[in-house]
């Protein structure tokens, strides 16, 4: 099982109001948002474990910040890539200076100072992936798009 880093992007089809567990009620606008994790252990831990999880989305009862959002959301896509050195700090600082972070969604135990590991990456699903994918490879990383299969379509992908 490999390990490495991830953005998971979804959509709101609208905006809304969500409650994210001790953060409280948050207001979201219509759009995609990038939320960056890292995945350095084994099992559900693993990249594979963690991506899965979204993919699958069984959401029995929400746990981390993430989950209450993609209760509400359309999955668009996933990025990710795989490294032995943890690049989700890194990522999520990058990340607040091309897009709108969502204070402290996803970094609340955060020790290296993240504002947040949730962005809002405006309306343009295309863009939204191509600014994550930009991050990854300033980072000499080599990212991996799943997506959904509207929008391999929309790409000319498939």
């Amino acid at each position: 099982m490999s390990k490495g880093v991830y953005t998971v992007i979804l959509e709101l089809s609208s905006g809304k109001s969500i409650r994210v567990g001790r953060l409280g009620i948050l207001a979201f606008d219509k759009g995609f948002y990038g939320y960056t994790g890292s995945a350095m252990g084994r099992g559900g831990f693993s990249l594979e474990g963690r991506i899965s999880r979204y993919l699958r989305r069984n959401i029995q009862k929400p746990f981390w910040h993430i989950d209450y959002l993609l209760l509400e959301s359309r999955l668009e896509a996933v990025v990710y890539a795989e490294s032995d050195r943890s690049f989700e700090h890194t990522v999520a600082c990058m990340l607040s200076r091309d897009a709108k972070p969502i204070i402290g969604f996803g970094s609340s135990d955060c020790r290296y100072g993240c504002r947040s590991h949730l962005h809002y990456l405006g309306l343009d699903p295309s863009l939204a992936v191509d600014i994550v994918v930009s991050i990854y490879r300033g980072l000499n990383l080599e990212p991996r798009v799943i997506c959904e299969e509207r929008f391999l379509n929309r790409r000319g992908l498939r």
